[in-house]
């Protein structure tokens, strides 16, 4: 994800949450992660902000049905799927803002 991205979705959680700044900062770890391993793919090009949300459910899906990935998941007592959960909820949360700055992208249409 972008950095600003991050620095919202981090935001987002200290003014909506009771999670710490330390599970924040692991969730952000673990999304930076998941999208390096989903742009390796070629899922996305650079971001999950690329996408809509319920293809991020879908991709999540997706995801953690591949052994390597629900491995890693167990492995780190469910961060992973735990930061995917509450990057969707954000995403749902943040939707009108998200679509906004959709629609204003100078590449909106060039295609």
């Amino acid at each position: 994800m972008k950095t600003k991205t991050y620095q919202e979705f981090a935001n987002y959680f200290l003014k909506n949450s009771a999670l710490s700044e330390k599970s924040i900062r692991n969730y952000i770890g673990g999304l930076n992660k998941i999208t390096r391993d989903i742009i390796e793919y070629d899922y996305i090009k650079m971001s999950l902000d690329e996408i809509e949300v319920d293809q991020i459910q879908s991709l999540k899906n997706d995801y953690f049905e591949l052994p390597k990935h629900k491995a890693e998941d167990i492995k780190a007592k469910n961060m992973y799927n735990a930061a995917f959960n509450n990057y969707i909820k954000y995403r749902r949360d943040t939707y009108d803002k998200w679509i906004t700055n959709k629609l204003r992208s100078p590449l909106n249409g060039a295609f």
